[in-house]
């Protein structure tokens, strides 16, 4: 049987429950879904600004493992892979909680995206079609009050890179054509997530005036790591950079990977 103080300890549990939820605000809009490209979305009721620092809560439906999601900003289309802030494990409860690293503004529609593949993010030839059940956010006083190490705080300091992605099979390359130029001062780090399976890969920063076929930029000959995540330390000024790009196969231009090197894809591009 129950004592009296355990009642009260469960009620004021509930009680603290119910007050950390309400935190939260509801997301309205009208919410479709795409069979053809595994996808789903709600174009909000009224267009939104979020500030860095917002937490999203995102209940996804489908039976997609992993998601693209991303926050489309007024004036661009559905079609275009701008906006995205990365990709995201399906937790077993299918809710995800993402916080903003930057300001999103004008917001119009946010959107999950699985499948196979999202534009060209690779979610694995099992991953299955997402839809939107829910969202809902609330605005925290700063990023680092719900990270109470460095390690993590370090984590979403790094900014997303945006921009529309690509890659050729035959040349064993991936890259992403930048939504808008960027400068990249010395000291910059960039943070690359790499497909295919390339073991090393050669990556390189294309400044405004120069052509993808011109062997400019390189930063040099990178290992993969088993993670297949690389960071890199920038030695010097990048101005005017409107492509970032990734280089495998065996050889690209006069630089030899290794016989036995596979392709290389480009993922979720992000700097601090």
């Amino acid at each position: 049987m129950f004592t009296k103080a355990y009642l009260i300890a469960i009620i004021a549990v509930c009680i603290l429950f119910a007050q950390t939820d309400s935190n939260y605000t509801t997301i309205t809009g009208s919410i479709g879904e795409s069979g053809q490209w595994g996808s789903g979305w709600i174009d909000l009721e009224n267009v939104m600004t979020f500030n860095k620092g917002t937490v999203l809560r995102i209940e996804v439906g489908g039976t997609a493992q992993k998601v693209i999601v991303r926050l489309l900003g007024k004036g661009k289309t559905p079609d275009m892979p701008v906006g995205i802030l990365g990709r995201f494990d399906v937790p077993e409860n299918r809710v995800i909680e993402v916080i903003l690293k930057s300001n999103y503004t004008n917001i119009w529609q946010i959107s999950v995206h699985g499948s196979p593949k999202a534009w060209n993010y690779n979610l694995g030839a099992e991953n299955g079609p997402a839809t939107i059940v829910n969202i809902e956010f609330k605005t925290i006083e700063s990023i680092s009050s719900i990270n109470n190490n460095t390690e993590k705080s370090d984590k979403v300091d790094f900014l997303n890179i945006s921009g529309t992605p690509g890659e050729s099979g035959q040349w064993g390359s991936g890259w992403i054509d930048l939504e808008n130029v960027m400068t990249f001062n010395k000291g910059t780090l960039l943070r690359i997530e790499v497909g295919g399976t390339a073991q090393k890969i050669l990556i390189r920063l294309l400044e405004k005036g120069k052509t993808p076929d011109m062997p400019v930029g390189i930063l040099g000959k990178f290992d993969v790591p088993e993670n297949r995540v690389i960071e890199v330390t920038l030695k010097r000024n990048y101005t005017n950079i409107w492509q970032i790009s990734i280089h495998g196969s065996p050889k690209a231009w006069n630089y030899n990977l290794g016989a036995e090197n596979g392709p290389a894809t480009i993922g979720l591009v992000q700097y601090k």
